[in-house]
C-alpha cells in the first residue's frame, strides 16, 4: 500500500506541474497538504482530551502521529538553542533513496559510507514534493 502511495503521489505532482507550471502547482500542493492534513488531525484527535501544553503536542507528534504515518514512533525529540523542535527518525522511509549531497559530512567522500542517520523533521513530505516539482 506504501508504494502505491508513492506512485500516486508521484504521479499527482508530475500531472500538476505539467498542466499548472511548477509555481501554481507548488500551491496547490501545499493547499492539499494542508486540508488532508487538518483532516487528519481532527481524526486523531477527536476521541482524546484536548492538547493544552507545547509538550503534550510535541509527544502526540513523535508518538501517536508519528506510529499512525510511518508505523513506528520517533527515534528522538530535541530542541535547539532557538528554542526549535528538532525529531529525529533514524530510519526515514520515505528519504532511503536519497543520496547525500557531495562534499556533505556525511557523504562518501568524506566519511567513506553513507552514514546510516537519515534524520528529519516532519516537514519531510513537503520537501520531497518540492524537489519533485524543481525536476
Amino acid at each position: 500500500s506504501e508504494s502505491m502511495y508513492l506512485l500516486f503521489h508521484a504521479e499527482m505532482v508530475s500531472a500538476l506541474r505539467a498542466t499548472l507550471g511548477v509555481e501554481d502547482a507548488t500551491s496547490k500542493l501545499h493547499k492539499i497538504g494542508f486540508t488532508t492534513g487538518v483532516r487528519l488531525m481532527t481524526r486523531l484527535t477527536a476521541a482524546r482530551f484536548p492538547i493544552t501544553t507545547e509538550r503534550a503536542a510535541m509527544k502526540f507528534v513523535c508518538k501517536d502521529l508519528w506510529t499512525y504515518l510511518f508505523r513506528k514512533p520517533a527515534n528522538r525529540l530535541q530542541t535547539d538553542k532557538h528554542g526549535s523542535y528538532i525529531i529525529q527518525d533514524w530510519s526515514f522511509r520515505w528519504l532511503e533513496h536519497f543520496q547525500p549531497p557531495p562534499g556533505s559530512a556525511s557523504s562518501p567522500s568524506s566519511a567513506g559510507k553513507v552514514a546510516p542517520d537519515t534524520s528529519s523533521s516532519a516537514s519531510a513530505s513537503s520537501a520531497q514534493a518540492a524537489a519533485a516539482l524543481q525536476q
